[in-house]
């Protein structure tokens, strides 16, 4: 529009305060979906790394294959690709308009767009991130839904445990399995973060829960390299080995390689997310999250396994299910909570303290000097 200045874009006042539409569901959708396409990267990176240091998988090093790392990566791009797509991001254009005598009824906001009013206006716009906060839904809803959840599903396996499997029993195994696998593997993860979130009722927008959960998931990543390529050729460089479980090599890797690996690798994903920590109570909540993220991740996998089993399906799925939700999924939590809590308090420690500045005196004016406080004893 010809003769109409366009308004430029402004800060955003730091005092701006946006409402947003209540959507309690919301983050539990979002993180399903990355939940997935982060298992299919924790399938591939052993692969890929697998083909730079130990291809045959016998726990020695060498040989390299530089078709599985060439497949592995090729496989992963589209992924990666897709993840980034999901987590872009979210920009708000705002625009407020204000009754002013001395503006304009018509302001171009852009090349392509016109905003025009019956009155006069002054008018200022924005570009702000999403900062709409965490809403979870209700911890009763959720645990409801967990319990209820595996033990409807587990009645509806039991069939397959009485007559095995036929044609009935696996259509009903088909119609059961999806709901049943996802109740089983997520619902008490998010059951356990919607009662932390409302215990500590520390002030968190949804994206950066959203990033605490999703560190912990990629924190998967490289503790199932160390588990599964690198602590296999260390323990052969030491001359140990993993031929049947009961040797010396295989427990290494369950009773330190595991556990050690595991809360390293938490613990460096808490620490990636240091710029948020401003108190150990905050850093013990990011901690707690970064491991139900590796939780949610971890418990995937083995309520996928439980379905192996097909006529014990409901064995398997009910009893997994319940001792993970209520012991394994929290241990995750409450460990790298206390890894958060420490690098909390060493961050915290680490952060210099406020000083106080002091004019030199021949500087002070005589207005000052008026509102000084004296000492008469000295």
């Amino acid at each position: 529009m010809q003769g109409v200045p366009m308004v430029p874009l402004s800060p955003a006042p730091a005092d701006l305060v946006l409402a947003h539409t209540s959507k309690p569901w919301k983050t539990v959708r979002s993180m399903l979906g990355l939940v997935g396409l982060l298992f299919l990267i924790t399938n591939m990176a052993p692969l890929f790394l697998a083909g730079l240091i130990d291809a045959d998988n016998n726990g020695t090093l060498g040989p390299s294959d530089p078709w599985l790392v060439f497949g592995s990566s090729l496989c992963s791009i589209p992924v990666l690709a897709m993840m980034a797509f999901l987590r872009r991001p979210r920009l708000t254009h705002l625009v407020r308009a204000v009754p002013d005598p001395q503006g304009s009824m018509i302001h171009m906001m852009s090349h392509d767009d016109v905003l025009q009013s019956p009155q006069p206006i002054q008018v200022v716009h924005h570009l702000v991130h999403d900062s709409a906060p965490l809403e979870m839904p209700s911890r009763k809803a959720l645990w409801w839904l967990f319990f209820g959840g595996v033990f409807a599903s587990s009645i509806c396996l039991f069939p397959l445990l009485i007559v095995g499997l036929n044609a009935y029993t696996g259509l009903l195994f088909v119609a059961v399995v999806i709901p049943a696998f996802l109740i089983g593997f997520s619902t008490p993860v998010f059951a356990w973060w919607s009662t932390l979130t409302h215990y500590f009722g520390l002030q968190t927008t949804r994206r950066l829960a959203e990033w605490m959960l999703i560190a912990g998931m990629i924190s998967t990543v490289p503790a199932i390299m160390i588990n599964s390529n690198i602590s296999p050729v260390i323990i052969d460089f030491l001359g140990l080995t993993m031929t049947n479980e009961t040797s010396l090599g295989y427990g290494l890797i369950l009773m330190v390689s595991a556990p050690v690996g595991e809360e390293l690798c938490k613990a460096a994903a808490v620490y990636a997310l240091a710029r948020f920590i401003d108190s150990p109570r905050r850093g013990f909540q990011i901690g707690f999250t970064v491991g139900l993220g590796f939780a949610l991740l971890e418990n995937m996998t083995y309520i996928l396994m439980t379905f192996g089993a097909f006529e014990a399906s409901s064995i398997t799925f009910g009893f997994t299910s319940i001792i993970r939700g209520i012991g394994s999924i929290p241990g995750h939590g409450v460990w790298t909570g206390i890894s958060g809590y420490a690098i909390g308090c060493y961050l915290t420690l680490r952060r210099p303290a406020p000083l106080m500045h002091l004019e030199p005196k021949q500087q002070v004016t005589s207005e000052v000097k008026q509102w000084m406080l004296v000492d008469k004893g000295t």
